[in-house]
Order: C-alpha cells, then structure tokens, then sequence
C-alpha cells in the first residue's frame, strides 16, 4: 500500500503556493490526487507526553482560515493562510489522550476526559475574535460538565458527547445553547438514550455513534428538551466509533473502530428508519482499523489511521470508490497510528488531517471523480442469464456475483482491465477508460464439455481400489467414490490438479486437461499414510464428546477477524492456503471465543492404521493449540494411541499450555503400544469449565518408516546427477538456465530454491529453516532435462 504516487496537479491557483512551501523540507508521504501543501508539529509527541489527537477547521468573519490541532497538553490554534503555515496562539489545557474542538460563531469550545478541576477539567470557551494576533481562553465551565470525549455544533446548539453521570445522561447528549450567549452557554436538554461515542447532528437529526452498545440511534432533536428515539442501526460485534451522513441525508455513514466487525466504512440506507437496510462497504485494507469520516459534498474524507486521509466518491452510495489518498504514517499498516481527524470544509477546498505521530497537515485535492462499468452478462448461444460469475480487476482482489451483472469502478480517465469468468464458459477480458458510468453488457461463449473417467488402483498389486476420496483444486471439494472408478463431466481446454487418496495410501496429484470428449486417466497409489486434510479420508468426531461447540472439522484456514493469528491459524503449517483440521468453524470477524471449545473435550479420531510390517513407525503431524493457562488439571491437549480399535486409549503427548502457532510433534508407536492391524491415534482438546479460549488444529498427518530416503527410482523419477547430504540436495548442473523448488508430497510447491542462470558445476541446495516434518520432493528442471529426488525431513 506504502507506494509513491506520481500526483496530479492542483491547477495554476495552486502551483506558486507550492513552490513557496516546497522549501519547506516537507516529508515525502504517499499520495494519490492529493498534494501535501505544508506540515507542522509545534510540538513533538515527546514533549507532549504522548501522541497527538484531535483537529478542526475555522474560518473567520474576513474569510482567513485557521486549523486547530489538538495535543496531549493543549490546543494549537495554525494560520494556515501563512506561509509557511504557522502556530498563532496556544490554549493549554488538562493532561489528556483525547482532545475534540468545535466552533460557533467566533467562539470554540474544547473538551477532553480528564475530570481534574485543578488541572483545568471542564468546558474550554475560547474568544477567536482577535485571530491572528492572540486567542482568549475566556473561561472555563465546569457547571454543564467536568468531562466528554468529543463534541458537536449545529444551527446554534453545541452537543457532548460521552459525558460523565454527573450531568444524568446515562454518558449521551448534552445539548447547550450558544447561540444566544456564545460564552455562556446554557443546557436546554439531552439524549439519554446510552453512551455515545460520537455524534452528527443536522436538521434536527442526531445520528449517535453507541462504540459499546452495538450500533447507531437515529433521534429526533427538534424538541430539545424531550428529543424522540425514530430509528436504529445494529449490526453484530459493533463499534460505531462516529457517523456522518451523505448530502442527501439518505445514508448514514459509520466508521468502526473497535469490536470485531470489519473495521469498513459501512454505508447504511435510512429510507426507512425503522429498518436501516447496510448496502455498501469499503476499506483500502481489511487490515487496517477506521477511525473518523466526514461528508463533504459527494465525498467522503475518511480519517483511517496508518492508512493516512482516504478520499471516497459516494455519488453512488451502493458503490463507494476511493479516488485519492494521503497517507501519513510511513510505518507498517494496521493498528491506532497515524491520521486521527480530518476536516475538508475549509472554503479554499484545502483539507487538514492531524496524525498522531507527526503533527498537522495541509492538504491539497483536486477534486477527482469516479467512473465505472456496469453490465449483464448472458449467455452467447442462449441469451439467458449466467448468474454465478467471478469479476477480476488486474491489481485488486476477485469478486464474485450471483445475480448476473457484474461492476467495475475507479477513477474518472484510469484504464482497467477486467476479466468476466463463469464456470463452463471462456473467458472475456474488457480493457475500457473509465468515463462516468458506463454500460457494456457481455456476452460469455459456452466451452465445450468432456468427460473426465478416473479409475483408482494399487501401485505394487495393480489391484483396483474402491472408496477413495478425490477432488479438483478450486471447483469440486472433497467426494468419495464407493466404486474403483468415476467420471465427471468438466470444460474442455483448462488444467485441472486433481488430487486422489485413500486411507492406507499416500494421496496423488495429477495435472490434467480434457482435450477429447473423453479422457482416461489411472492413478496408482502407494501404500502409506498421509492427510493433509485436503480430502476427506475419514477422519471422525468421538460420538461421546461433551463440548457445546468446538467440535472437529475439516477447514480452509482464515482469520476470524484481521491479525487474530494469536488465536486462528491464517494458512497450513507450509504457509500456503489449503486445508486443516480444527476446532469449530467460527464467523468472519466475530469474537475468538465464538466457536472455540467449551463446557468439555472435542476428538478428533483417525481411521484404523495396519502398523504390522512398518519397521520402526514414527508419527509426525503438525498441531495448533491456544489455551491460556487457567485450569492445568483438567484442561489440555492430548495425542492418544489405541492398538485395540479405539477400546483403550495410550497417552502420547501431552500440551497443558499453548500458545498460537504450528508445532511440530513426533511420536514413536512402538515404545507405547502393540503394532497390530487396529491401531488409531486421536487429538482431544479441552476446557472442561468453560470459561477459557482453547481452540486445536492439525494438519499434515504422516506415518514415516524410520530410514531416510535418498534418490527415488519409482515410475515418473528418473535416475540423476545428484545426490543427498543430509536434506541438502548435491546436484551436478550443467551451464545453462535451471530451476530448482521444493514441493510438498502432495505437489505443493512450499519453495523456490534457484531459478536462474548458472556457468554449471556442483551445487547444494538447503531446504528452508522450519518446514514440517515429512517427505518432499526436490524437482530439478532445465531446457533438457527434468528430474525429481524425494527426501524426508524429520
């Protein structure tokens, strides 16, 4: 995202006033249709004790404009109509993280949470009206309020926000008049509804921000004194940290900053109050965390932490397109540094930002819209609809949609290339300059079918094998197939990776495309035992489990909500996607205790293992197990060993506190139990009060013979220049381009090794420091010559 962007110009008005400022040794920040105009930092965050906060925009009666910055000690008060831009006067205030200033007239008044009278707690009521000489703090009232987190002015009234229950608002609205006396304001009502965080106010309509309540009110402030609840916004695992609402007063914007909703710029439709309908939302980076969002004509301006100041078109509100950025914080992305506010009404169509760690901002923007593309897709042969489609824009993330229309958006003027994909179809790729809203309906041509037949047999007896498993990378999951044999009918002219297993042999991949209305294929499987939990090879859940939730499944890895990795696994053990055991099947972007373990123990038992002719056996698997430690004697995870089909169970391994992360566990049967034709291993994870985190997972399940493998002569190896040191690979290249990968026994390429060009001679390669046990395959290709070794790590 941290990338420098070539900017547009501001036009002539602006150019001198850049030229002027650029000697100012201004940060190089990255920047999208923005310009920074000028920055300053009165005072450091050092010296401040902490980082800064909150700012605000004014405009006195001869039309100078003027920018508030908040910090931990005080209120700067910038000219930003010098140059360069300047503080003028200091308002210095109680010791406080969180800092909100607002205007009336030519009065501001500032609050903070700091309840302190002796360190000035109260309502600050600021004179500006001999800016840009001095500012007055004329007084400051503690009879209205000691403290609130932020504040409000609309049509003559001021609002604060977060109040403490002094003033019997149950932490909602205060509202004052200043109107008739700007420095003496009077309390004429409140909202008592719950505490609110932040509000917006207009027309008689307070749009309250509940951060701890799950969600938004909607009330009617037209009578002060008795103000009427007319509608509410809630939505699972809120934090509505501020709203604002769009021009046309038909939308409420929400920022969420905390809880564990996706932290987007949620787009809601008031049309009817008493059912807000969410029809949009949008963030540069589902990682990043949302802060504050102002609505200035058809923009947003959206204050969004290390994201910097993000610039959002909402002429369509179902469709909210960013369209230029600042961003401020040149560090790493996600979590509460950078831009805290922004204000975007100043008239000259500057905007100011305040970043947390490096001060006030001036910012120029050009005023950029959006364009988009929108259509149908249909069917070339029949003209129906094709429903389920896939949308790829080059450079972002695919989309998918089911109703048969498809849309692309960005810039007014910027070339996008997208490709429309639906399966059985070819797909159509559009390149098109975005001007306004454009409509192209597509037509998709239909590929022709063939059919898949796979017949599954016994790599050293040939006999065939009924009951496997099999699937196809990204179209079909895991099927099991009760005869040696399948067909499937799939589009001809794609490859296809189907992968084959079943349980006593060691699952294969196949690349394969249909060229033919029929194609034939036989997979021989070599005995073994291995899971990557890629197919279903039977696995199973002990019937006798107590938990309430956390029950073993099969999963495709994810977070739950961004950067919980201390709880969920993010990829496989390898770092790819792929699929693993786990406990529970929790939501996107719900709490990590939704779906853990509870109220008992969850099992996860294997298929009965013939463990007779294996010299020497040794179990290697891979395990996740959170559980911070609270009951050690009755919560843990246990790895157990049964010779007898499961009747009597062995412990193997034992884990009483776990921390996030892939370990890697090895166990050798034969020093626990009998090696019969009945052996199973389980995992059991538990928390048997449930009233702690505990959630297990693993994958890459393999059973290894004790010796080390060197070069594989098996059918598809060949025999070649190379040779094992250990897990190092000692090869014998010819002059010439090569490339070396390590793959994973199922076909995972987990690493590139060399991809290059090389004068030739003898060569060692080493496999990546941490990769689970298990056997791998080195894959050695050139112009001439290709050629495999497979090698166990343990």
């Amino acid at each position: 995202m941290k990338r420098i962007t070539t900017l547009l110009l501001l036009g002539a008005a602006l150019l001198l006033f850049r030229g002027e400022v650029e000697a100012q040794n201004l940060p190089e920040i990255d920047l999208l249709n923005m310009e920074l105009l000028d920055r300053i930092e009165p005072i450091t965050t050092e010296e401040a004790g902490g980082t800064h906060n909150s700012c605000w925009g004014y405009v006195a009666p001869d039309g100078h404009e003027y920018g508030f910055f908040g910090t931990r000690v005080g209120t700067y008060i910038i000219d930003l109509d010098a140059v360069p831009i300047r503080e003028v006067a200091f308002i210095p205030g109680p010791q406080s993280t969180w800092r909100n200033i607002k205007t009336h007239g030519e009065v501001a008044y500032i609050s903070t949470e700091n309840r302190t009278v002796s360190e000035g707690a109260g309502l600050q009521i600021v004179d500006l009206s001999t800016l840009p000489d001095s500012a007055r703090l004329v007084r400051t009232d503690t009879t209205l309020m000691l403290s609130a987190h932020t504040l409000w002015s609309a049509d003559g009234y001021l609002y604060a926000l977060g109040t403490r229950a002094e003033v019997g608002l149950n932490g909602g609205a205060l509202i004052m008049d200043v109107d008739t006396d700007p420095l003496y304001p009077q309390r004429v009502g409140g909202v008592d509804i719950r505490y609110y965080h932040d509000a917006f106010v207009r027309n008689d309509t307070l749009v309250g921000a509940a951060i701890n309540d799950g969600g938004v009110d909607l009330v009617d402030v037209s009578d002060k004194e008795n103000p009427q609840l007319i509608g509410q916004i809630a939505y699972p695992f809120a934090g509505t940290h501020n709203t604002a609402l769009t021009e046309d007063g038909g939308y409420v914007l929400t920022s969420d900053e905390i809880g564990f909703t996706k932290k987007t710029m949620k787009v809601w439709d008031i049309a009817d109050p008493d059912d807000p309908i969410l029809v949009a939302e949008y963030t540069p980076d589902i990682e990043e965390t949302i802060h504050n969002v102002r609505v200035r004509g058809r923009y947003a301006f959206v204050a969004w932490y290390t994201a910097g100041v993000r610039v959002v078109d909402m002429s369509d509100p179902l469709h909210p397109r960013e369209v230029a950025y600042a961003d401020t914080y040149p560090g790493p992305d996600g979590g509460f540094n950078g831009t805290w506010e922004v204000y975007p009404w100043l008239p000259s169509g500057r905007i100011i930002a305040s970043d947390r760690n490096s001060g006030l901002y001036l910012l120029g923007f050009d005023n950029v819209v959006a364009g988009s593309v929108v259509g149908s897709v249909q069917d070339r042969t029949s003209g129906e609809v094709v429903p389920e489609i896939e949308v790829m824009v080059e450079g972002k993330d695919p989309e998918s949609r089911v109703d048969g229309r498809y849309y692309v958006g960005g810039i007014e003027g910027e070339i996008l290339t997208y490709t429309i994909s639906a399966y059985g179809y070819r797909d159509t790729t559009i390149t098109v300059e975005l001007d306004g809203e454009m409509v192209r309906d597509l037509l998709l041509t239909p590929r022709e079918f063939g059919q898949l037949r796979l017949t599954v047999v016994d790599a050293e007896s040939g006999e065939a094998l009924p009951g496997f498993s099999w699937g196809i990378d990204d179209l079909v999951e895991s099927r099991r197939s009760a005869t040696p044999s399948m067909s499937v009918d799939l589009p001809r002219g794609i490859d296809y990776t189907v992968i084959v297993g079943r349980w006593g042999h060691r699952a294969e991949r196949r690349t394969i495309r249909l060229q033919e209305e029929t194609t034939e294929i036989t997979v021989a499987l070599r005995r073994g035992y291995l899971d990557d939990a890629t197919l279903d090879l039977g696995w199973s859940v002990d019937t006798s489990d107590n938990a309430v939730s956390g029950r073993w499944n099969r999963i495709e890895p994810y977070l739950g909500y961004p950067r919980s990795d201390w709880i969920h696994p993010k990829r496989e053990p390898s770092g790819l996607e792929g699929w693993i055991f786990f406990t529970g099947r929790p939501p996107l972007f719900a709490p990590p205790e939704q779906d853990d373990i509870s109220g008992g123990a969850s099992t996860l038992v294997s298929p009965l293992m013939d463990l007779r002719e294996i010299s020497d056996p040794i179990i290697v698997l891979d395990r996740w197990f959170v559980h911070f430690e609270r009951d050690t004697v009755l919560d843990a995870l246990t790895i157990d060993l049964s010779d007898d089909g499961g009747r009597t169970w062995r412990e193997a391994w034992r884990e009483i506190k776990g921390k996030a992360g892939w370990k890697r566990v090895l166990i050798t049967p034969g020093d626990l139990i009998r090696l019969t034709d009945e052996v199973r291993i389980r995992l059991r994870a538990s928390d048997t009060l449930g009233n702690i985190l505990v959630v297990a997972g693993m994958d890459n399940f393999e059973l290894l013979g004790r010796e080390n493998l060197s070069v594989d002569d098996s059918p598809g190896m060949q025999t070649i220049p190379a040779q094992l040191r250990g897990t190092a690979l000692q090869i014998e290249m010819e002059p010439g381009e090569h490339t070396v990968a390590l793959y994973s026994i199922l076909g995972k390429r987990v690493a590139t090794l060399f991809d290059g060009t090389t004068p030739g001679g003898s060569t060692i390669l080493t496999p990546p420091q941490n990769l689970p046990a298990g056997t791998y395959i080195y894959h050695v290709s050139s112009p001439e010559l290709s050629y495999s070794v497979r090698v166990v790590l343990r």
